[in-house]
């Protein structure tokens, strides 16, 4: 499931052919149909489109979370490794 919907946010221009923020007043509120597979919003944007691209921002924002949080992460647990003896200027107290 993870896969597919990597696949279709990489994809993404290939999966849909319309803008996601295309308004299209004539077909506010529409149900699901052939041209809008989940329908349209209220101001007639393709919902399907809408929810394709928006797997990408959303995509995006968990690989930058990820990556800045092992980043940090290593950095902070190689630092006693690069400093050597670093906690042992610490009171006893703080590190046993």
């Amino acid at each position: 499931m993870v896969v597919a919907v990597v696949l279709l946010a990489v994809f993404a221009p290939v999966v849909t052919n319309r803008d996601p923020n295309l308004e299209d007043y004539t077909a506010r509120l529409t149900g699901p149909s052939t041209s809008h597979w989940l329908g349209t919003d209220d101001f007639g944007r393709d919902l399907w489109t809408r929810m394709v691209y928006g797997a990408r921002i959303s995509l995006q924002v968990g690989f930058i979370a990820v990556f800045t949080g092992a980043t940090l992460g290593l950095s902070w647990v190689s630092l006693p490794g690069i400093w050597e003896g670093a906690l042992m200027l610490l009171p006893s107290e703080l590190w046993r």
